[in-house]
């Protein structure tokens, strides 16, 4: 809508996203367009956006300890380092450490018709109860962590592997750089949820769908000319 120009339906859109946030309280949901607006707004310039970034993190890990030393707490740093930075590290040792030599085949998800699981309770529970003592927490982690929990080492290659194909497909394509936000923003998601669920539950198949059709650099310019 921000590329058309169509600034009512973006305000609708991001209205739409409020509430998704407001219903649901997915922390990603809020972000989502704060990433994608903060890409959109950069140009149009690849390597202008990751030389941007990786100043903007620079000086966001500096100045996020601020409001930590006004109010002496460690909450800013615990919500924006520890869990985005290091939280994912040391849920994927746990993982690898329980589910050492005990790969669980998909039988907790596609496969558990044919397969039978074998724990009591899915695997984001069982790494919730075992190392934070509380079955209730989900203890979601990426991609790594979820080819070991299901098929072992062999389960990483192949993971990565399809990963990485994927990234290839998108490479191809004369993708239009102000979508670069979403694509941002789905590299954290696949850091922090199993492949299957941002496959299929996360709407990557869609996105997948529209790098081809809606997303490529050509069919927003002949839109462009159309609605000058």
């Amino acid at each position: 809508s921000l590329i058309q120009r169509n600034y009512k339906f973006a305000l609708f859109y991001l209205l739409i996203l409020m509430y998704i946030f407001l219903i649901s309280g997915h922390k990603s949901v809020y972000f989502t367009p704060v990433v994608m607006l903060f890409y959109y707004f950069l140009g149009s310039n690849y390597n202008k956006k990751i030389k941007l970034t990786l100043v903007f993190l620079f000086v966001f890990l500096i100045f996020i300890n601020i409001p930590d030393l006004i109010i002496d707490s460690y909450l800013f740093r615990s919500l924006f380092v520890r869990r985005v930075f290091f939280l994912p590290s040391l849920l994927t040792e746990y993982y690898f450490e329980y589910f050492k030599d005990q790969p669980v085949y998909l039988s907790h998800s596609i496969f558990s018709s044919f397969i039978e699981y074998p724990y009591d309770v899915e695997p984001v529970h069982i790494i919730g109860r075992e190392y934070f003592n509380n079955v209730k927490t989900s203890a979601n982690n990426g991609l790594i962590s979820d080819g070991y929990l299901n098929f072992g080492y062999m389960g990483v290659v192949i993971y990565s592997f399809i990963f990485s194909i994927i990234l290839a497909v998108f490479n191809s394509i004369k993708i239009n750089p102000k979508y670069y936000g979403i694509f941002v923003f789905y590299i954290m998601i696949f850091r922090g949820s199993a492949f299957l669920t941002v496959m299929l539950t996360h709407g990557f198949w869609l996105v997948l769908i529209f790098a081809f059709f809606i997303f490529p650099l050509s069919k927003v310019s002949k839109k462009n000319k159309l609605n000058p």
